[in-house]
């Protein structure tokens, strides 16, 4: 059975739970005309099982807490639309999740405008959350002021490609609201997901990173990052950061392709880190890239930096990683000596990183 719910424009101060339907619709008259005002913890919730849920054309304000669409683990969902969709001032902002229980299948999260999410712990400041959910698209989508990760693909199930696409969604001011602290928050993560495209997306502005490609004791492969743009970076962190944050024991970041990202840094007198820092990981490709460095400060320059001497131990921590096609424009005299095009930390040596990268000079770290 099919049902549409058709909200007139003006301010609706009640939040609507989806519980054990077929088909439901819940259509606006466009952000900021149609304004559900929420005092949490749930602006749209999903329950048992739902055949499927679209949701277009409308505001979702959660006043300072909760999820403006989305359910606990374990609803059934078959179906799942949210298009045209304004989410702010909550905790997360739209959630496709099935992590501990439930489903969720032909996922379209389409041309939203999620910001001002609050929080920077685990479990708060997300913008769009996903858990093994299964063929889903996240794209078209504006997000602002996210406070802990902006797009955050949390898990795919295990031994399955998920078939998760993040496309051509513009990301301003993460962590705005909570600053330069020095951690990895990055604005997306690809975690413990097979089987991911994130392509054609923009991240400017900004702190605790750009992208983060990891592995938490759950397996993370096959997933392309191919013309993205990562501008004006606001501290020290990495724009990708791919790797666990620790030596990996046993379910290695693998079969990792970058091409043809642009990547934009302002050095200002603070010493950067690479635009890439690649921890540990196996299979990795790096091509095509372009990495911009303005302004000539005195101080080191790097561009991609192949191991981290903290979280990769051994050679079969960090193996098979293969460059080529990059290029590399810093301010300046051309080949000073503070810049590095690739710098070596780790267990990759000279010789081998010598055979595995074309083009562009290799420095090793002391």
């Amino acid at each position: 059975m099919s049902e549409t719910l058709e909200l007139d424009e003006g301010e609706y101060r009640l939040p609507y739970l989806v519980e054990n339907q077929d088909q439901y619709t819940i259509k606006g008259m466009g952000q900021g005309r149609t304004r559900l005002i929420i005092d949490g913890p749930w602006g749209i919730q999903l329950q048992g099982k739902v055949g499927s849920l679209e949701v277009q054309d409308l505001t979702i304000d959660m006043g300072g807490k909760g999820t403006g669409i989305g359910c606990n683990s374990g609803a059934e969902v078959g179906r799942f639309r949210a298009t045209r969709v304004e989410v702010l001032n909550g905790d997360t902002g739209i959630s496709a999740n099935a992590d501990l229980a439930g489903s969720f299948r032909d996922v379209k999260i389409r041309d939203c405008f999620v910001h001002d999410m609050n929080g920077a712990e685990s479990g708060s400041g997300y913008g769009i959350h996903a858990a093994q959910a299964m063929l889903l698209e996240i794209s078209g989508n504006r997000l602002e002021r996210c406070g802990r990760h902006s797009i955050y693909q949390a898990k795919s199930p295990k031994g399955q490609p998920g078939q998760v696409s993040i496309l051509n969604n513009k990301i301003f001011a993460h962590r705005g609201q909570i600053g330069d602290v020095g951690a990895i928050r990055c604005a997306i993560v690809v975690s413990r997901s097979n089987g991911v495209i994130v392509e054609g997306n923009q991240v400017e502005g900004g702190f605790g990173g750009a992208l983060e490609i990891s592995e938490d004791n759950w397996p993370c492969s096959t997933v392309l990052v191919r013309g993205n743009q990562f501008t004006g970076r606001k501290e020290t962190v990495p724009y990708i950061w791919i790797g666990k944050q620790e030596v990996p024991q046993g379910t290695p970041v693998e079969n990792i392709t970058l091409d043809g990202n642009y990547f934009d840094t302002l050095h200002n007198g603070t010493a950067m880190n690479p635009d890439i820092l690649l921890a540990n990981g196996l299979n990795i490709v790096i091509k095509n890239g372009t990495h911009r460095h303005r302004g000539e400060d005195g101080l080191v320059q790097r561009a991609i930096t192949l191991g981290h001497s903290g979280y990769a131990k051994l050679p079969a921590h960090l193996d098979r990683v293969y460059a080529h096609g990059n290029t590399f424009l810093f301010d300046g005299p051309q080949f000073a000596a503070n810049t590095r095009d690739y710098s070596i930390d780790g267990p990759l040596r000279f010789e081998s990183a010598q055979k595995l990268i074309e083009g562009g000079r290799i420095y090793m770290e002391a």
